[in-house]
């Protein structure tokens, strides 16, 4: 018989395991009940998993998100947006050339708009 438990430390490190081998909260929940006989919905284990990922601020300060938002559009706009990928290596390189020019070269608003190399 399957048996409904609580999330105890011994279940959130078997989802935690499953989750850093990339699988969903469903596959989670599916391996959990055929191989461990516990039962937890994918729903709950969501939960755990996005409970886990949350900001550390306070509700409604979205601030300390905001820097790697910026660096993300920025990617997404001035570089992979103007051409298309053969392969993920072309990707994967294609992001070190911007990173290089975003962290070397692009003139910044914090330092008079001068580039971090000047």
């Amino acid at each position: 018989a399957v048996k409904a438990v609580k999330m105890t430390l011994e279940v959130c490190s078997l989802i935690e395991e499953k989750v850093q081998l990339d699988y969903s909260p469903e596959q989670v929940s599916g391996w959990l009940s055929t191989e461990k006989d516990i039962k937890i919905s994918h729903e709950r284990i969501y939960q755990h998993v996005w409970t886990d990922k949350q900001s550390m601020s306070r509700k409604g300060d979205c601030w300390d998100n905001a820097p790697t938002e910026r660096f993300f559009c920025s990617l997404k706009y001035e570089q992979l947006n103007y051409g298309k990928f053969r392969s993920k290596e072309s990707v994967k390189l294609s992001i070190i050339d911007y990173l290089a020019f975003y962290n070397g070269k692009r003139i910044h608003s914090k330092l008079s708009y001068q580039s971090p190399i000047q």
